[in-house]
Parts: C-alpha cells; structure tokens; sequence
C-alpha cells in the first residue's frame, strides 16, 4: 500500500489557495462601494482618483455630464462618483426655475470615508433643457448647489449656447443643478451667496441720491 506523504500533499495546496483568495481579495476591492443611500434614487457612475494625476468622469448615457478633477485637489487618493437624482431631487425655490436635472455628486476615501472639500477647484458641466428654459435668457443661467438649509446658491457659470451646457467650478460636492433666475432676483457672482431682489435695488438707490442731495446742501451751507 501506498503512503501518502500529507506534508507534501499539504505544501502542494496552500500556495494556490493563497493565490485564489487573494485573486478573490483584489476582485473585491475592484469593485467601488457607493456612497451611503439617502433614500433617493439614481444609478451612479464613478471613477478612482489618485491624488496627482486626478481625472474626469462622464454620465452613462449623457456624456455632458462631465465632473473634471485637476491633480492635487483630492486631499486623498479616493473615488468620485455622480448620478442624476430620479427621485427625492430637491425642488427649485422661490424666484428659481430648474433647467436641468439635479446632480449628486459625492467623492470618498480608499476608507470609505466621504470627502466633500477640496484643495482645488473641480470644474463641473450640465447640460440645460431650453425648453424648461423657455422665454427665460440664457444670461439667467447659473449652475446652483444645494448648500446647507436647502438654500440653492448659484456659482460663476460659462454658458454655451451651441452646445448647450453650463459650466463652472467648485471645491465641494454635494446636490448641483443648472437653475434660471426669475422675476428680479440675480444670481451672485463670485460663489457668495446672494439674492438681491429689484426692490431692494430701488431702495438702495434711492438712499444713495438723498446722500448726495443732502452732501451737497451741507457744502452750501457752511459757504
């Protein structure tokens, strides 16, 4: 009868067992978590991201929908991800007309931890719906985020009106969308919030001209 030599038998194993559950290690960890559902709807796209060569994801299915991220604006190696809201997208405001679908934009870590600020600006492109835009000017256009309130604040955005989409840049992720202002209130510029309506304006030109008036008799009067 022959022995079977279990040390030999048992040399001859381990190796490719190592190897096929490293091989089932690396295919798992190819695989990019998502970030935490929020109880809204929408497939994501997503693209890793190595710190300084950084990168560019599009939308399936829309390639206008370009997240562009320069080398050295991830703090860390990590993820991004963007997917168009199909439920649960935040509503425009007052004053506010939405153009373009809602965008969620998230990035994590190669921890899963969520980064949400930037060391460089991330330039962001929409395309606009010119029948939701309607008789609304272009010039009305911005790109909007959802900052913290639900408020939607508007950043310094390029249109291009052949190809129909806006652009702009941003140091954060969170909700954005291509908004038109409507009825007097102006999007800011410089990426402060601002909403100034033409009331407001009226009223701070008139203060302005009775400064002047009154400036002006006072010169009189001391002559």
């Amino acid at each position: 009868m022959n022995k079977i030599n279990l040390s030999k038998s048992v040399r001859f194993f381990i190796p490719p067992a190592i190897a096929l559950l490293g091989a089932v290690s690396l295919a798992f960890a190819a695989i990019p978590s998502t970030p935490p559902d929020t109880g809204r709807t929408g497939n994501w796209d997503s693209i890793t991201i190595t710190t300084s060569n950084g990168g560019s994801i599009t939308l399936t299915g829309d390639g206008k929908v370009k997240i562009t991220i320069p080398g050295y604006a991830f703090p860390k190696d990590g993820i991004a991800f963007v997917r168009k809201l199909v439920t649960g997208a935040p509503k425009a405001t007052t004053g506010l007309k939405l153009v373009s679908d809602v965008y969620e934009l998230a990035a994590e870590d190669n921890l899963d931890k969520g980064m949400n600020q930037f060391n460089k600006e991330v330039t962001i492109q929409f395309p606009y719906d010119s029948g939701k835009l309607g008789s609304t000017s272009t010039s009305a256009m911005s790109i909007y985020y959802l900052a913290a309130g639900g408020k939607w604040t508007a950043l310094p955005s390029t249109v291009n009106t052949s190809s129909k989409v806006v652009t702009a840049k941003s140091k954060h992720f969170t909700d954005f969308a291509v908004l038109a202002s409507t009825g007097g209130v102006l999007p800011n510029v410089g990426g402060a919030e601002k909403s100034v309506s033409l009331s407001s304006l009226g009223l701070v030109f008139l203060l302005v001209s009775l400064s002047a008036v009154l400036g002006f008799r006072l010169k009189l009067a001391k002559h």
